[in-house]
């Protein structure tokens, strides 16, 4: 029995992909249970630690992450832990965003996900919306709050919560 966050990666892996996400080729399986996922490798790391970020290049990712939303917001989805972290470039200096466990889907007429599918420590504080970090009913706001902090982390390379203090709370 697989825990509920692979679960939702394998049901994200098998029903969507986009140019703008990691490439998914497959599953890893041992006696018929998945045990992990193959995508493509981005060998130049994540954009947090990435050095060649100059103004147009992050035209380039922000581009690129609104039109992931914009994928993931049409088709119902919220990824969550959107960060610098999990935005992943490859050998031609691409970015793709990756890290899919957290994504969740709304269904017809929800505006916010139910309480049930909430985790509220998924990961990159620093870039999570206030609901998701007190564990508030998460909506698209929660993407669009974290793709403003991706903005800021461009243009400042930094995170913005970096100058108010020293932990985020």
């Amino acid at each position: 029995d697989h825990g509920g966050d692979i679960d939702h990666e394998i049901d994200f892996c098998s029903k969507y992909s986009h140019r703008c996400l990691t490439r998914f080729y497959g599953f890893l399986k041992k006696n018929q249970t998945i045990i992990g996922f193959i995508y493509e490798f981005q060998s130049n790391g994540s954009l947090l630690h990435y050095s060649e970020i100059d103004e147009f290049y992050c035209i380039i990712v922000i581009a690129r992450l609104f039109e992931v939303i914009e994928y993931f917001h049409s088709n119902s989805l919220i990824h969550r832990d959107l960060s610098p972290s999990n935005i992943l470039i490859n050998h031609d200096n691409l970015p793709y965003i990756s890290d899919f466990e957290t994504i969740r889907q709304l269904e017809k007429n929800q505006d916010f996900l139910p309480d049930y599918n909430l985790t509220n420590n998924i990961g990159s504080s620093f870039y999570s919306s206030p609901e998701l970090d007190i564990g508030q009913k998460v909506s698209y706001k929660t993407d669009i709050y974290s793709f403003g902090l991706i903005i800021y982390f461009l243009f400042n390379k930094e995170n913005m919560w970096k100058s108010f203090c020293s932990d985020k709370s």
